[in-house]
């Protein structure tokens, strides 16, 4: 490897492991997070969704007839993605804020391994 060329290599997969190595970690360490993570949805589905189920019963849209409890899933899942997404987006501003993000690209990490990298959070999120 010639050294004046260092900057200008590419690390390929190995920066999207390394980045999502970083946000897995953080993951792990964060136990208010997991527990929120845990505990939103089936809190706002339990007490939200069942509660106006009882006296809802069913929604007619477009002429389809579907329980309550079944059409707001859609929308507590999607509140759980923004949610999830909005996490991504706080940590990549904490990288921003504390130079880490241009540490990471003075590294040779390339921005778009570093978004899949950054993916990595409210994925692991979204699955858990």
């Amino acid at each position: 490897m010639d050294p004046k060329n260092f900057r200008n290599i590419s690390t390929g997969v190995k920066a999207i492991k390394i980045i999502a190595f970083g946000e897995w970690h953080a993951f792990k360490q964060n136990k208010g997070l997991l527990l929120s993570m845990a505990m939103e949805p089936l809190i706002t589905y339990g007490l939200l969704v069942l509660s106006l189920n009882t006296s809802l019963g069913q929604v007619k849209i477009d002429n389809v007839t579907v329980l309550y409890k079944q059409y707001a899933l859609t929308g507590i899942l999607t509140f759980f993605m923004t949610t999830q997404m909005s996490q991504a987006m706080y940590r990549a501003t904490i990288d921003k804020e504390y130079g880490l993000l241009a540490l990471k690209f003075l590294n040779s990490i390339q921005p778009w391994h570093y978004l899949v990298g950054m993916n990595c959070f409210p994925i692991i999120g979204l699955l858990f």
